[in-house]
Parts: C-alpha cells; sequence; structure tokens
C-alpha cells in the first residue's frame, strides 16, 4: 500500500500550499448529482471572482466525492496554473484529458499547461490527440486562434525553445492531418459514438477499422479507450441481448487494460464497466486481474486517490465472493486502514460493509467496531444501514435477522441461514435453506449465458457441499449421492452425453463390475478450514458414507513435525504468486493435536507428502531419502481417508476414485494400508470426475479403429527470439494473463508470452525418441512422428484431417506442465523454433486441446506433472486430462510429477506389451505395471517416484 500513502502525501502537500481544505460543507447524504452539490455553484463562483485556492480546494474536496467528473480536475489544474505551480497543473490537465480525451477545450488547456511545465512530448501528444477530436467550426477557429497565440507568445523565449519548437511541429502536423483524420472519424469513428445497442446491432467493421488504425499506432489510445469504455457502457444499459457484443469484445477490453502504457485514468471508464460485468457473471478472478492492475496503475500516479479507493473495495469483495479468505483478510485489513479517507459517502458505507466483513475472519471485536462506526456513518448520512446490520447479525452474533428470513429470492440469503443453523449443529433445520439455495441456483443457472454459468457454478459447488455435510448428520447414503453427482465433473458430465441429465444411484450401480466399488470424496470444509471430507463407497448393491476429518487423524501432528518444511513450500509458493505466506506454525506436535487446518493447509500437507514421495537427485545421491517418512504420512493418509471402509472392500479388486478438492493431487495408490501395504498392491486404481462421466464413457457404443497408435516424441526446443512481456511484479502477471485471454481469443499464437517465462531453451529428451521407437516394435503399426514431425503444425493438420480419429490410442513424449502464473499457458510441448512457425509457437495449450476432434480409447501423455491443472469448482483439476477427456478421449495417463527417462521407458514398453500383447484392459495392465516396479529390485524402479506419478483417469 506504500504507492498509495505516496499518492495521499502528495495530495496533502497541495493542500498546504492552499492553506487549508477551503469552504467546503459536508451534505448529508452526498447528491447523486454534483451539479446538486451546493459547493458545485461555489466552486464556480470561486472560479468567476478568480479566488485560486478556494477554488483548488473545493475542486478537491469535490473530486474525493464525485472523482469521475473531469472538469473538477479541470478547475484543480486551471487553479494551479494561475497560483504558477505549472507541473502539478500540467498533471491535471492531463487528467482532465485522460477521463474525457474529446473536448477540444481539455486539450487546448494541455497545451498550455506543458508549455509551462516545460514537456515537449506532452505538447506533441495533446495537439496529436486534437486532430483526431471533431469540431465545429467556431470550436475549430478558436482551438486554432489560442493554439497560434500561445505559439506568438513563445517564441520570443530561449529558455523554452524545446516546448516552442514542440508546439510548432505539433501545431504543423495537426493542421495537415486534421482533414484526413476527420474523414476517418465520420466514416468509422462516429458510428461507434453513443451507442444504442437496444435498438441497434453493432457496428463490427467500423470497430474493425478503429482498432486496426489504433494498433498501427495510428489513432491516440486515450481515445481509443475512452470509446472502448463507452462502448462497454452501451453492451450493459439494461440490455441483455447486447451482452454477448460484451463478450465478444473482452480480448479487445483485456488488451486494453493491459496495456502498460496507456494513463490509467483513461482506463478507468473500461475498467468499471469489465468490473461490472465481471461481477455480473460471477467472474471474480477477472475483477481481482483488472482490479490489481488498476489499483498498482492508480497508486503510481498522484491524482484521483478516490478512484484508487474505489478499485480496493472491488479487490477485497471481490476475493470475499470467491471465498478466498486469506487473501480477503489481508485487503480487508488495508481497506479498513483508508476508511476514514474515503469521502464519497456511498464508497465509504461500502468500505465498512466489506473490510468488516474480511475483518471477522481474522478478529471479530475489531470487525463488530467497524460495523458499529458503519451504522452509525449510515444514520448520519440518512443511506440505509441495512446491509451492516445483517452482516453484523450473521458475520458477529451468529443470527439471522427477520428482514433476511422475508427474502426469498436471494440463494446467499438461504445459504446463510443454512450455515447459521450448521454453525450451531442444527443440521435438519439447515437443509431446507440450503436445498432453497440449490434451487434457486439451479434456475439462474438454466437461464443464464455460459459465461455466468461458470461463475454460478462456484457458488452451487459450494452450497452443493454445504448440503452433503448437513444431509449426512441426518439422512442416509441413498439421499447423498445424487447431490454428490449434481455437483461434480460438471462440465465433463455435460459434454460426455447429448442431455444433461445426472446418473442415478441405479444406472451408476448398472455399469459397475461386482469387484469395483466407486469412492466419491466432497469437502464441506467451512470458508476458514480445510480437512472435512464426506467419503462415500458405492458398489454393484451398497452405499455406504462416513466422515472423514483431518484434526481427527495424525495429520495435525505430522504437519507440526514437519512444519519447517512446509512453512519453505508456502513460500516458495507465495513467491511465485507475489502474495505473503499464510500458515500455522506450531512448536511442538502435541500442539498441533486435534487441531483444525486452516484454509490451504490441507494442500501444503498433500504437498510435503509428494515432496516425500519424490525426492530428488541430490537426496538419493547424498542418502538423506528415507522412503519410510513417505510410508509414514501414506498411513497416515489412510487411516483417516479409507480405513472405515475395510470391511466393504473385501473382495474387491478394483477401486475407482471421484475426488474433491485438494484431494485431486494426492496419488492414493501410495496410501500404505494397515498391513503396509501400498493401495495399489491390493486393487486396481483409477479415477473419475463423477460416477455420471464414467456411466457415460462406459455407455460409449464400442467403435473399430482403423489403426491402433499415433505416437509423437524426439522433439528439438530451441530458445525463442522474442524477449517475452514485462515480469518485475504481481501487476506484470495479470497483465500477461490478460494478453494471453486476448491471443487465445483470437486465436494467435502464445510466442512473447512463452518467452516471458522462458528464456533459454528446454532440454533435449533423448528418452522419447527411444519410448516412441519401442512402441513401434511393439505395435507394428503404429504411426509415429519424430523430429522434423513432432511439430505443433503436423498434430493439428492431422486433427484437421479428421486423421485423430482414426486412432486407438494417442501418445505424446515431451515436456509438459501447469505455468505456475499464467494457466492458460499450461499444455504439452512439441518442437519449439526461435519464431512460430506457421502461426504456431510449438506447444498445445489447455485451451486448443479441449477443441480437438478425436475419440480414442487412450490419450497417454509420457510428460511430466500432466495430471496437474488448476482447481475449479464442480469440475475438479482443469488441466491436459480434463481437456483430453473434454475432446472425446474415453481415458487418459498422466504423471504428477517429472519421472525419468528410463523409468518412462520401461513403464511404457510394459504397459503396450500388456495391452497389445497379453490383451488386458489399460487399468489392468497400468497397475500390473506399478506393482512389478514395488518388487523389482532395480533401485530406479522400485521408489515412489518411478512408479506413483502415473494415474489413470477415465472408463
Amino acid at each position: 500500500m506504500a504507492p498509495l500513502a505516496k499518492s495521499i502525501v502528495l495530495i496533502s502537500l497541495l493542500f498546504n500550499i492552499c492553506n487549508v481544505y477551503g469552504q467546503f460543507k459536508e451534505v448529508f447524504p452526498q447528491p447523486p448529482k454534483l451539479d446538486d452539490h451546493p459547493a458545485w455553484q461555489q466552486l464556480s463562483n470561486a472560479n468567476q471572482a478568480g479566488r485560486w485556492v478556494e477554488t483548488f480546494n473545493l475542486a478537491i474536496a469535490l473530486s474525493d466525492r464525485y472523482p469521475e467528473a473531469e472538469n473538477l480536475y479541470f478547475y484543480a489544474a486551471n487553479a494551479l496554473y494561475q497560483n504558477k505551480q505549472y507541473p502539478t497543473a500540467s498533471q491535471y490537465y492531463q487528467t482532465v484529458v485522460a477521463i474525457y480525451p474529446f473536448q477540444s477545450a481539455n486539450l487546448t488547456a494541455t497545451v498550455m499547461g506543458a508549455m509551462y511545465a516545460k514537456e515537449p512530448q506532452v505538447v506533441n501528444y495533446a495537439l496529436y490527440v486534437l486532430s483526431f477530436v471533431p469540431m465545429s467550426p467556431a470550436e475549430k477557429m478558436q482551438a486554432d486562434h489560442q493554439l497560434q497565440k500561445v505559439l506568438d507568445n513563445f517564441v520570443p523565449y530561449t529558455d523554452y525553445a524545446s516546448v516552442t519548437a514542440a508546439l510548432q511541429r505539433g501545431l504543423q502536423q495537426y493542421r495537415e492531418s486534421y482533414a484526413d483524420h476527420m474523414a476517418f472519424h465520420e466514416q468509422y469513428v462516429k458510428k461507434l459514438m453513443n451507442l444504442d445497442l437496444r435498438n441497434s446491432t453493432f457496428p463490427k467493421e467500423a470497430f474493425a477499422q478503429l482498432k486496426a488504425y489504433k494498433n498501427a499506432g495510428n489513432y491516440p489510445a486515450v481515445l481509443y479507450n475512452y470509446l472502448l469504455g463507452s462502448i462497454a457502457t452501451a453492451c450493459l444499459v439494461g440490455n441483455e441481448k447486447a451482452e454477448p457484443a460484451f463478450q465478444d469484445l473482452l480480448p479487445d477490453f483485456n488488451a486494453s487494460l493491459a496495456d502498460r502504457r496507456s494513463n490509467p485514468l483513461s482506463k478507468y471508464l473500461l475498467y468499471s464497466q469489465m468490473e461490472r460485468y465481471a461481477e455480473h457473471v460471477k467472474d471474480y478472478e477477472s475483477v481481482i486481474s483488472a482490479s490489481k492492475i488498476m489499483l498498482a496503475e492508480l497508486n503510481a500516479t498522484d491524482i484521483a486517490p478516490a478512484l484508487s479507493y474505489k478499485v480496493l473495495i472491488n479487490l477485497a469483495d471481490a476475493f470475499l465472493k470467491k471465498k478466498d479468505i486469506n487473501q480477503a483478510k489481508e485487503y480487508g485489513q488495508a481497506l479498513a486502514k483508508i476508511i476514514p479517507k474515503i469521502a464519497n459517502q456511498q464508497h465509504k458505507m461500502d468500505a465498512y460493509n466489506i473490510a468488516a466483513v474480511a475483518m471477522s475472519y481474522l478478529d471479530k471485536t475489531k470487525a463488530a467496531q467497524i460495523f458499529d462506526e458503519g451504522i452509525a456513518y449510515a444514520q448520519k448520512t440518512g443511506v440505509s444501514s441495512l446491509g451492516l446490520i445483517q452482516n453484523k447479525e450473521g458475520f458477529i452474533n451468529g443470527k439471522v435477522t427477520n428482514l433476511l428470513k422475508d427474502d426469498e429470492s436471494s440463494f446467499m440469503v438461504a445459504e446463510n441461514q443454512g450455515v447459521l443453523f450448521t454453525n450451531q449443529q442444527k443440521y435438519k433445520e439447515a437443509i431446507p435453506h440450503f436445498i432453497r439455495s440449490k434451487k434457486i441456483l439451479e434456475s439462474q443457472m438454466a437461464k443464464a449465458s455460459p459465461e455466468k454459468q461458470k461463475g454460478l457454478l462456484a457458488d452451487y459447488n459450494r452450497v452443493c457441499n454445504l448440503l452433503i455435510g448437513c444431509v449426512a448428520h441426518v439422512q442416509d447414503g441413498v439421499a447423498l449421492l445424487p447431490i454428490m453427482e449434481d455437483v461434480k465433473g460438471y462440465s465433463l458430465a455435460e459434454s460426455t452425453s447429448k442431455n444433461s441429465k445426472r446418473a442415478t444411484i441405479k444406472e451408476i450401480q448398472a455399469v459397475l463390475q461386482p469387484d469395483e466399488a466407486l469412492i466419491y470424496y466432497i469437502d464441506i470444509s467451512a470458508e476458514l478450514y480445510d480437512g472435512y471430507y464426506i467419503p462415500l463407497l458405492l458398489t454393484k448393491d451398497k452405499v455406504h458414507f462416513g466422515f472423514s476429518f483431518a484434526r481427527d487423524s495424525f495429520l495435525p501432528e505430522i504437519y507440526a513435525g514437519f512444519n519447517a518444511e512446509i512453512g519453505n513450500i508456502e513460500k516458495d509458493l507465495a513467491r511465485k504468486e507475489f502474495r505473503n505466506p499464510a500458515y500455522t506454525q506450531y512448536q511442538t506436535r502435541e500442539q498441533a493435536k486435534g487441531q483444525d487446518f486452516k484454509q490451504g493447509e490441507m494442500g501444503l500437507l498433500i504437498e510435503l507428502y509428494r515432496h516425500k514421495l519424490n525426492p530428488s537427485a541430490e537426496e538419493l545421491r547424498n542418502g538423506t531419502y528415507h522412503p519410510n517418512i513417505a510410508k509414514g504420512i501414506g498411513m497416515a493418509f489412510y487411516h483417516m481417508l479409507l480405513q472405515m471402509f475395510e470391511p466393504q472392500l473385501v473382495g474387491k479388486k478394483h477401486l475407482i476414485f471421484a475426488l474433491d478438492g485438494e484431494l485431486n493431487y494426492l496419488p492414493f495408490e501410495t496410501l500404505v494400508t494397515a498391513d503396509k501395504q501400498y493401495l495399489v498392491q491390493k486393487y486396481d486404481i483409477s479415477y473419475i470426475p463423477s460416477g455420471t462421466v464414467l456411466t457415460n464413457l462406459r455407455q460409449r457404443k464400442q467403435r473399430t479403429y482403423a489403426k491402433s497408435v499415433l505416437a509423437f516424441g524426439d522433439a528439438r526446443y530451441s530458445a525463442r527470439n522474442s524477449k517475452g512481456y514485462p515480469l518485475k511484479s504481481q501487476t506484470d502477471v495479470e497483465r500477461i494473463e490478460l494478453k494471453v485471454k486476448e491471443s487465445i481469443a483470437l486465436s494467435h499464437n502464445l510466442d512473447q508470452a512463452f518467452a516471458t517465462f522462458s528464456k533459454t531453451a528446454a532440454n533435449y529428451l533423448e528418452g522419447t525418441k527411444k519410448e516412441v521407437e519401442m512402441i513401434k516394435t511393439i505395435v507394428p503399426d503404429a504411426d509415429i512422428f519424430l523430429h522434423e514431425k513432432m511439430t505443433e503444425n503436423e498434430f493439428k493438420r492431422l486433427n484437421a484431417s479428421g486423421a485423430l480419429n482414426q486412432y486407438r490410442i494417442i501418445h505424446l513424449a515431451s515436456h509438459a506442465g501447469v505455468n505456475p502464473y499464467v494457466f492458460d499457458l499450461s499444455g504439452i510441448m512439441f518442437s519449439v523454433f526461435p519464431e512460430p512457425v506457421g502461426g504456431e509457437d510449438g506447444e498445445l495449450v489447455v485451451s486448443e486441446v479441449a477443441k480437438l476432434k478425436m475419440a480414442p480409447e487412450l490419450v497417454m501423455l509420457s510428460a511430466c506433472q500432466t495430471g496437474l491443472g488448476k482447481l475449479v469448482p464442480g469440475d475438479g483439476v482443469a488441466g491436459l486430462n480434463h481437456a483430453f477427456l473434454m475432446a472425446g478421449a474415453n481415458a487418459t495417463i498422466t504423471s504428477l510429477w517429472n519421472v525419468s527417462d528410463y523409468a518412462t521407458s520401461v513403464l511404457v514398453s510394459k504397459l503396450y506389451r500388456k495391452v497389445f500383447q497379453e490383451r488386458k484392459s489399460y487399468v489392468r495392465a497400468l497397475n500390473e505395471v506399478k506393482r512389478e516396479f514395488i518388487n523389482s529390485s532395480d533401485p530406479m524402479l522400485n521408489l515412489t517416484l518411478a512408479w506413483a506419478p502415473f494415474i489413470y483417469t477415465g472408463k
């Protein structure tokens, strides 16, 4: 928050220059319109009378309350100019132009201010912008006369030679280009101004021409940004039919917001509309990304702190709605500190409410104080305090107000009622409220656009999980499973079937074999905690469920025992995510016994376990690796997650796991049973997003394939010539994310983005050539693509021709992974060249995978970390695995971490021999290979790092 403080200090200095705050008097409530505020007339009078100190003070006071009114900054600039504060006056004149550039008087004043401030670049730019601004003949005559007069006045002064020369050049260019620019304006720009999309369609051709001009550097960014903001506003003004136009233009909006060269004030209108749209579709990640960019850029300026306050309010609110409590607490604290500085009464009320709710997760006493201050302020201003009262009752006192009980339309109201009953362990009373919330959300999702449906899915997932927790306390597994199916594997359930119906218990049981068990886990952890699960086991004829709480297991003690290592893991993650680390520090194991995990800590423990399963080469060399540590953690996980089902697993041979939340990153094969065996030594293990997806995949008609295997390998990796984007802060990450979204939407390559995160060439994987050639020896009719043919272009050519549909198995051997900064850059690498070839950047990212036309029985990704991805509520892990299933694959084999060439080669050889020579199923073949590795005397194979990461997902 240091830049924000800097802005506040500078404004304070300006007040010191001008003595006191002025004659401003607060009005309660604040009039919605600036013109209706009594100080507006005072300001006009002071300006006309030449009382410049009073003018400046009143303008600043009003701008704190109406921060988007550009004329207030004009008054402030003029007052500073009259007081000979030229550099600061110039900044204010530029602010006026940034907020509203289509006004010739603003631009001529900016030229004048820049002349006195000796800023030739500003002079040039203002004149360049003016040449694109339409003016009436009288306005143009006046502008020309004023500019010529300024030039004549400055010519005699040699110490102003640089700005005088800039003015001369700029005037000449302005006069020479104005007619052509006006012709362009009439033909294209005019069609984009003052749009009313309620009664007309969006002029796509005109916008395409404008965009082309701007991208070629032939149209001012400040005008372009203003037009984008106006267009965005037109798309959202009371007309849902215009929303698709907003969605179509979103890549352009993102690109403009990410442009670090633009004045942030010129992007604020666009930002405010993007925030409004993202809020509407519940895309809180987009709100967070856009708000971080705007906050950083606004804080770096010295003007309009009220806009920074508003963006901070949006940011804290988005973290709360996303249920990212750790970040909400951090930003809530920052917001609480600046509440006294916020002058806009509605913004102040919002700040009180959001800060208090965020602080309630950290310090209820402090939160109650903020609530009380907000309620008192509301009474003073005449603004409704209903929201504050409701939230205080719920978050501080744990009560439902009578007003809330009467609201039958809000899913959040119903959810909050259910939560309050749940907190009192009144599960039966909570269930009707969660059911009502669920039904409201289902109704909204049925009518929502695809974009809004994605946002609602997070709410739907949360409400269903809360409902599952309550139902589990008072009903049986038969009542639980339909709710689980409603929420698990949502998009895959839709994509793997022609209808959107979820499979019933009987339909799922019908596709299960007598020796199979489908085991669900639902994360019912509250917002502050981790490690609360409802496990449900479904067999051919039975349903069983239980409760699995981390606090009742040995896991908290393990967390404390490895506290320093967990701290290092969290610090590393926080560094990559440009945030503060957050984890509980314990002094002793006893201190942690029976304690709840806080939000995110179950994930940290799973990451620790993965580290222990996958030791580094250094640990293996120096003898510091101890496999029994991993086995001990694996036994604790087994005790917590599976031991309760031991009686039901008698006689079962194949366990299918449908996981939730952080458990998606846990390889269940490695869990250690009570008789000290790995789970995979007793059962075949596989994974599936949901019972519905399993049913849909198993009910697909068996097809005949023209060819057996398509295998790609032996890629060559060059360093990219592109220097990439700047990457020095979290704001830069957010900018890159927006640029990547724009490129994907426009089907452009991502070369520059990839170059940002990878400055050198990837290591050549010699083993991938041997691996693919070995497949050819086992499956003679396999088609293999090596070296110069191992390209993204070749793979996409096969896809475009429909050839991918001919193969039973598609095998890709290369580098792959999840980008820790920008998820949309996650994918699998083909050959990478210094420059894109044929428009392709050499990496097949998840969004491209999901659009492929394929229907293989299996996709095997013999690459590192292809089983990882981003956790998406209702969908599990959205990564390469999920994308290939979306594209039409029946199953995938992916990996959770890097594996040596040798171990991979042996695994692939054994797998393909079992499938093609011994005619075994993919699940049986993979699990048999794992058991052979475990029993091997080869130390390069029998360790978990060699066999544990490979996971099978699908039918």
